[in-house]
């Protein structure tokens, strides 16, 4: 079992290129949490198209693995596996495979 990451380390991977210099096991938590964060804000900030402003009233619409809004959620993990840093993207392909869903996101 390792050892948990020390309070530096932890502030030192909130700023931005420092994931890289952690653990890969530090690596994989972190960029999960940080895809759910994500998400959370995604669905807070953007409203979806095809369900209008409602979806703030389904809890579960911010749950990322959970939420009944399954295009728009691989959309995100499509875009964030191919502009995120390695971990990150790696979270979003893992979420990806988990839910047996391709990458949908076309644009470059």
């Amino acid at each position: 079992m390792t050892e948990s990451p020390a309070p530096w380390q932890i502030g030192l991977a909130r700023l931005e290129g420092a994931l890289p210099f952690l653990s890969p096991g530090v690596q994989t938590m972190l960029a999960g949490r940080t895809l759910s964060r994500l998400w959370t804000i995604h669905v807070r900030d953007y409203p979806f198209e095809s369900y209008g402003l409602e979806h703030t009233a389904n809890l579960t619409a911010y749950e990322l693995m959970q939420t009944s809004y399954v295009p728009e959620r691989n959309a995100f993990l499509s875009w964030v596996s191919r502009r995120a840093s390695t971990a990150l993207a790696d979270a979003a392909r893992s979420a990806l495979a988990a839910k047996n869903a391709r990458e949908t996101f076309s644009e470059l």
